[in-house]
């Protein structure tokens, strides 16, 4: 008999960008003028150091990125701002990251600048007090401060990444022109563009009650069709195990629902039914809706349903056979400017014959 041969590629860059393209919408550029900001103090809890706006009045520049611990663009993002620092820091220009989501705590909030090695001051924005002085919506999202903290530049770091495509290298680099403007004494060319990224989780004020709930009927859908992905340790960028974790997503749960972008599924349903289809029932994404536009309420716990239980082996069945690569290949976090050459591995089988 013949065997079966089960191959997974599992790509982790792909499906981080995936992540990214299925999760985010671009805001359009604001419209409003210019505007100055007000002084602020907050804490960099890996420290827990008080850093002040007024503590680098002396600086040329003074960038402030908005940013999270779970949005995959925004983690996509990291290895370009730390260059960006690197780049400018000599010419006088101060970077700042605030985050302002209410479920990053400052504990995750310092795991996460200490794991991917900020230099600058990363700060904990409680209650996204900052974060709504500014008129932040997303991660990442930057504003570049010039004198007397006026807003000279507001919109995306540049363009390599956005909903639905990644690009080898950037082709507008918005914030170092931006930058570069500045330092020169110029007025900034380009002073707004659209951001990706996903919604700052401000702080809810949730209703104990409505003719939706969580408990009754917003996990069961969560279990059916978001769970698999979104939990601790698989593929989704954040957990939607818990009311906490629901309440804190809430408005970008929303908006992924809205855009048909979650659960993702892209089958035409004009060519047939397919088994798999992921989509979400009409009647599921009304009542998600309808749920958090009355401010997501919990419900009674009692209504709640037994919590799922997940397999940690093979989902698909056990393979027969799993071929591993003899040797590891580092894939870079940014893609050379010449690109990756095409990589080919020799794997021995181990068969000794041909099935007939």
């Amino acid at each position: 008999m013949a065997r079966r041969l089960a191959t997974l590629l599992i790509l982790p860059a792909f499906l981080a960008v995936l992540s990214a393209s299925l999760m985010l919408r671009a805001d359009k550029p604001p419209t409003e003028g210019v505007k100055r900001v007000t002084a602020f103090t907050l804490t960099d809890p890996r420290d827990q150091s008080r850093v002040a706006l007024a503590d680098f009045k002396d600086k040329k520049a003074v960038v402030v990125v908005f940013t999270g611990t779970e949005c995959p663009i925004n983690n996509a993002y990291l290895p370009r701002l730390l260059e960006l620092h690197k780049q400018f820091v000599a010419k006088g220009v101060q970077f700042l990251a605030i985050n302002s989501n209410r479920q990053d705590t400052p504990e995750q909030v310092a795991l996460h600048a200490k794991k991917n090695a900020i230099p600058f001051p990363v700060l904990k924005d409680q209650g996204n007090i900052v974060a709504d002085q500014f008129g932040a919506r997303r991660t990442p999202e930057v504003f570049v401060l010039g004198a007397e903290g006026l807003i000279v530049y507001h919109g995306r770091i540049d363009d390599q990444f956005g909903i639905g495509y990644q690009k080898s290298q950037p082709t507008q680099r918005d914030l170092s022109v931006a930058l570069d403007e500045v330092l020169a004494g110029k007025a900034v060319s380009r002073p707004s563009t659209s951001v990706s990224g996903c919604l700052i989780s401000r702080t809810p004020k949730p209703k104990p009650e409505g003719t939706v709930t969580y408990s009754k009927h917003v996990a069961r859908i969560f279990q059916k069709n978001c769970q698999e992905c979104h939990r601790p340790g698989a593929i989704g960028p954040m957990s939607l195990l818990t009311y906490d974790d629901a309440l804190s997503w809430g408005e970008m749960i929303r908006e992924v629902v809205a855009d048909n972008r979650m659960p993702p599924w892209y089958a035409d349903p004009r060519h047939g039914k397919f088994a798999n289809d992921r989509s979400l029932a009409r009647e599921d994404r009304e009542t998600l809706l309808v749920w958090v536009a009355q401010d997501c309420p919990k419900g009674d716990d009692k209504d709640l349903p037994p919590s799922r239980r997940f397999t940690e082996d093979w989902t698909i069945g056990k393979p027969d056979l799993v071929l591993s690569m003899a040797q590891d290949y580092d894939v870079p976090a940014i893609s050379p400017k010449e690109g990756i050459p095409y990589q080919y591995f020799t794997i021995d089988p181990g068969f000794t014959k041909i099935a007939g």
